[in-house]
């Protein structure tokens, strides 16, 4: 199996890595570019929320929620308190990614 660099250098030489790709290539700093995404997406609303949510994998969700949570637990609270089925549409059985 080819590592992370490899597959990005090698096979989309000029192309960027996409916004937030499979838990595969979860690093630091891609978790982080989704923690962002996501905390975006709560500002505009449990659609955008939705949104942001269906082009991720169950484990990405739950990855990025984890660390918002570590990073921003107020806000995380936050939608805790308006969306109550928040956690349920981290599973990809409740709300199935796009594509």
């Amino acid at each position: 199996m080819r590592n992370k660099e490899e597959i990005c250098t090698s096979s989309f030489p000029s192309a960027p890595l996409p916004p937030c790709p499979s838990a595969l290539f979860t690093d630091r700093i891609t978790l982080l570019h989704c923690v962002e995404i996501l905390r975006s997406g709560i500002s505009r609303g449990v659609d955008a929320i939705k949104g942001i949510l269906k082009r991720w994998t169950g484990d990405l969700r739950w990855e990025t929620v984890l660390e918002l949570e570590a990073i921003a637990a107020n806000e995380l609270r936050r939608v805790e308190a308006q969306v109550p089925e928040f956690y349920a549409l981290l599973s990809e059985e409740v709300l199935p990614m796009e594509g």
